[in-house]
């Protein structure tokens, strides 16, 4: 196992372990879409101490070992998914993104191959956003309206063409800026990694 995977890997029972310190906090997570929509709404319908929780690629795991423990504590999630990597060697099935979907977890677009947007051109990137959306459309029967940025990488143009495929708003990486409708295609996000207790105020 490589340091970086060390790094994002964690056990089921510490993962366990941040929820409950969110739940003992008094945190209420939100879908992403949900948060989008109150941006654009001055977060008017946003709950105290808000708190968005996603996972990326659509690994089985995520299915196997952190779904049960957000049903536990009847929190909810976004999943973003890499559309072609759907019933992979070591990723969610249709089945089990039908599951998710069914039961109010939120899922949004992780490109069609999980590709770095910023060294795409047009033609890539409308491929990239328009087919894995239309593609878990279609297999979920829901509507696909958020996207999030493989390896964090954005910049304008990538920006513009996730607009123009049709998401309302987008998760990027780290930034100095707070989050406003302004930012709404490169929302920032603090990563949660192997860490019992990550979930620090300054972070928020």
């Amino acid at each position: 196992e490589t340091v970086l995977q060390k790094h994002y890997r964690i056990t089921p029972d510490t993962f366990e372990k941040q929820m409950k310190y969110l739940l003992d906090n008094a945190y209420h997570p939100i879908t992403f879409s949900d948060y989008v929509n109150s941006l654009k709404n001055n977060n008017n319908e946003l709950p105290s101490k808000a708190v968005v929780l996603s996972f990326d690629d659509g690994w089985k795991t995520q299915y196997t070992y952190a779904v049960p423990i957000l049903e536990k504590y009847n929190f909810t999630a976004t999943f973003f998914i890499v559309s072609s990597y759907v019933g992979g060697r070591s990723y969610m099935g249709w089945g089990d993104l039908k599951y998710l979907a069914d039961r109010n977890f939120d899922i949004g677009s992780h490109t069609k191959t999980h590709a770095m947007l910023t060294k795409a051109d047009s033609k890539k990137l409308t491929n990239e956003l328009k087919k894995s959306k239309k593609m878990l459309e279609e297999k979920l029967n829901v509507k696909i309206v958020s996207f999030a940025y493989p390896y964090y990488a954005q910049n304008i143009a990538a920006g513009n063409a996730v607009k123009s495929a049709g998401y309302i708003g987008a998760r990027g990486g780290w930034g100095k800026f707070k989050n406003s409708i302004d930012y709404i295609y490169k929302l920032k996000a603090q990563e949660v990694v192997n860490n019992p207790n990550p979930f620090y105020e300054e972070n928020f």
